[in-house]
Formats: C-alpha cells, sequence, structure tokens
C-alpha cells in the first residue's frame, strides 16, 4: 500500500505518458526486486500503445481507414515516426528530461470514437 504512482516519479521524469501508465508493483518487484522502481515493461507497453493511439487519431484526423496489416499503405502509415516512438527512444537512452514533457492539453491522443 505503500507503492503510489508518485513512487514512480524518479524513474519517470519526463516521460509525457506519465498519467497514462499504469503501474504494477509485482512486474516492478519481478524486474528489479523492488516495487517502487519503473517497470521497463509496462514502459514500453505504454509506449506501443500510444503509438498506436497516435497512428489513429493522425488517421482519423485525415479522415483515411485504417489500412490492412501488410499492405503498403501500412508499412508507409509504420515507416513515419511518432512522438510517442521518439519519447520511448529518448527513454531508453536516457536522454529524456523533466523539462522534456509536454504541457498538458498540448497533445491529446485520443481513441477514435468509431471503434
Amino acid at each position: 500500500r505503500q507503492i503510489t504512482r508518485a513512487s514512480y516519479d524518479d524513474d519517470c521524469g519526463g516521460c509525457s505518458f506519465q498519467n497514462k501508465c499504469s503501474y504494477c508493483p509485482g512486474i516492478s518487484h519481478a524486474e528489479h526486486g523492488d516495487p517502487g522502481r519503473r517497470s521497463a515493461y509496462v514502459c514500453e507497453r505504454t509506449h506501443v500503445s500510444m503509438t498506436a493511439f497516435e497512428h489513429l487519431h493522425n488517421l482519423s484526423e485525415t479522415g483515411e481507414p485504417v489500412p490492412l496489416p501488410g499492405t503498403p499503405e501500412a508499412v508507409e502509415l509504420l515507416s513515419g515516426s511518432t512522438f510517442a516512438e521518439r519519447q520511448w527512444a529518448a527513454r531508453r537512452t536516457g536522454a529524456a528530461r523533466p523539462g522534456d514533457q509536454l504541457r498538458p492539453n498540448l497533445i491529446q491522443i485520443t481513441e477514435p470514437s468509431n471503434l
């Protein structure tokens, strides 16, 4: 009960998706032996999900349909870099800093309502 989202502040500083990320003391304990540390698995899963949401958001903004997997349209869509992918690259290399965090409501990635 002592582990809260604030317990992860030291590990998650600079991440724009900190408020979107779930935390699991069990997974953290299995990875690090410390339930109050950030789980690399949960962090990566959050960034992958946010990448997908960002792609869907971009498609809904342009009115394009979601391409079928493996099609040239899907390959083209996934070849473009997203903010979430760049954020994950910065997290992996330790280059993310608290000053890099986006200000609230500067970017809003939400699920399309038609899914």
